[in-house]
């Protein structure tokens, strides 16, 4: 998993894009940083190996028993191995790339955390993520995991959050938003546009006012005219 966020935080090393380099001398750019999080939780779970206590370890059974487990092991990975190098050669003689290759057998899921204001004053990071994604994943192969936390404000700026979001949609990469806390309002509009929204148990999600521009006839695809109005809900 690839974590798209801003320049400055997290632990593990990573790549920045973005820099306050602009020709007009606008230090106000936003810095994007990318970053492998795979290795925090890799990195967690040798650590428990390392301090448990192993309280059989000394049975003579639990010994015979772990070197069948770590031959079964060892026998699977080398199966893997020769299916994975068995389709490496279709894939050469087939006229691929390696890169493409490398995307194909370990597909990217990239990771954006939305904190949304009442004005929005995080559109244009959201935007240069956005871009990351759609411009460097890989349609039907790649997806982005997009947390929402937003209790909502403007009209615009939220609908054009929303709109972001969705192109990602249209570029063919799969959008799976998740709310932690709150999506209410304009952070609903924005969620509502996913493939997918995963909501904690407790979290609020959904619109808690309405603002409405105007309410309009809905005409549905097959021309019928349905019998209600559409208000639009933030």
């Amino acid at each position: 998993m690839v974590a798209c966020a801003p320049s400055g935080g997290g632990d593990e090393s990573g790549t920045s894009l973005f820099g306050n380099n602009n020709e007009d001398g606008d230090n106000r750019d936003i810095k994007v940083q990318l970053r492998r999080i795979n290795g925090r939780y890799e990195k967690a779970e040798t650590a428990i190996n390392k301090i448990h206590l192993n309280v059989i370890g000394e049975m003579k059974e639990v010994k015979e028993t772990q070197k069948k487990e770590e031959k079964a092991m060892k026998d699977e990975e080398k199966k893997k191995q020769k299916e994975l190098e068995d389709r490496v050669k279709v894939d050469l003689e087939a006229g691929m790339s390696t890169q493409n290759m490398r995307r194909n057998y370990r597909p990217i899921a990239f990771l954006v955390r939305f904190h949304g204001d009442m004005m929005l004053s995080s559109m244009e990071l959201l935007r240069k993520q956005v871009s990351i994604i759609v411009n460097c994943g890989r349609a039907g192969i790649d997806r982005a995991i997009v947390v929402v936390t937003s209790p909502g404000g403007a009209v615009s700026p939220y609908g054009l959050a929303a709109s972001q979001l969705v192109r990602i949609r249209k570029s063919g990469i799969e959008l799976i938003v998740c709310v932690d806390t709150v999506a209410a309002s304009g952070g609903y509009m924005m969620a509502s546009v996913g493939d997918k929204i995963l909501g904690a148990p407790f979290a609020i999600i959904g619109s808690i006012g309405v603002v409405t521009q105007g309410k309009q006839k809905v005409i549905v695809h097959n021309g019928h005219n349905p019998p209600f109005d559409l208000g639009i809900w933030f």
